[in-house]
């Protein structure tokens, strides 16, 4: 069960592409494999990244997984 963050689930507050990179950088993906994945430039990805952290308020994706696995 995901937490909630403002009585909302991460997946209310992330775009649908934020999320999927998300789940990539769960899986243990760095941001230059996500971008060859993606078809993104590796600074695009890294934007992404730090959009997802600022929302939903972690530091690391370590505090990503705590957030997205409790």
């Amino acid at each position: 069960m995901m937490k909630k963050i403002n009585g909302l689930h991460p997946t209310e507050i992330l775009s649908n592409r934020e999320f999927e990179i998300a789940k990539y950088l769960l899986e243990g993906y760095k941001t230059l494999e996500i971008a060859h994945q993606l078809n993104l430039k590796s600074n695009t990805v890294s934007t992404i990244k730090r959009n997802i952290f600022l929302k939903l308020r972690v530091e690391s994706v370590i505090d990503l997984y705590k957030l997205l696995n409790n």
